[in-house]
């Protein structure tokens, strides 16, 4: 497990480096980082802690610093196209990309989504193409992954009060029916009087029959 560990911080590492090459959609980078994730058991988030717990401050300060600079972001120091300054957040965006499309993670990624909205919105206009597109797909799949959630929410919650709602006009058609019977046996005794002598005399007859 420790040498595992040791793989995800150097994946990290590279992430967040400016030396590191530019890649589309940053080559296997992401599908690296995704086999350790995949391969934690699933009671534990340590490994998944640790990678949104790293990427996701260094994007929220990255933005915060770009657009503390007197000229926004094109006043960041080495900023540019030109020199792969964009690199690193493209490849954390990347890389949280990957991590929300998986639905082995759903549940545990879901501390996370507020602040992956948040980098996302953040980037939605910055000046680096590279960076303007990875952030809309990261978007992309936020928004897929609440409307779905919502989704199956709302036809769980249809199905169960459905279910509700038959068993209980199913046990009110019962009683109903139960009401008519009797109703009915009374009209037809208070019509025969003779009848319903003689149906009272057999069944008080069958009673002391079972009796002895």
């Amino acid at each position: 497990l420790q040498r595992v560990s040791d793989r995800l911080s150097s994946l990290l590492e590279v992430t967040l480096a400016r030396t590191h090459g530019y890649a589309r959609r940053s080559g296997g980078l992401g599908w690296s980082v995704m086999s350790i994730l995949r391969a934690e058991p699933q009671s534990s988030s340590r490994l998944l802690e640790r990678t949104m717990g790293t990427l996701l401050p260094w994007l929220l300060e990255t933005n915060r610093v770009e657009e503390a600079q007197p000229g926004g972001y094109a006043a960041v120091p080495g900023g540019g196209d030109a020199n792969l300054a964009f690199v690193p957040a493209v490849h954390a965006l990347n890389i949280v990309r990957h991590v929300m499309l998986d639905r082995s993670l759903t549940i545990k990624c879901i501390p996370f989504i507020s602040d992956c909205f948040v980098v996302a919105i953040q980037r939605l206009d910055h000046p680096s193409w590279p960076i303007r597109s990875s952030a809309t797909m990261v978007l992309s799949v936020l928004v897929k992954r609440t409307l779905r959630y919502l989704r199956e929410n709302v036809v769980h919650t249809s199905t169960v009060s459905g279910q509700a709602s038959g068993s209980s006009a199913s046990s009110g058609t019962g009683s109903g029916h139960d009401g008519k019977g009797a109703k009915a046996a009374e009209q037809s005794a208070s019509s025969n009087p003779a009848a319903a002598s003689a149906a009272s005399t057999a069944g008080a007859g069958a009673a002391g029959g079972s009796t002895s």
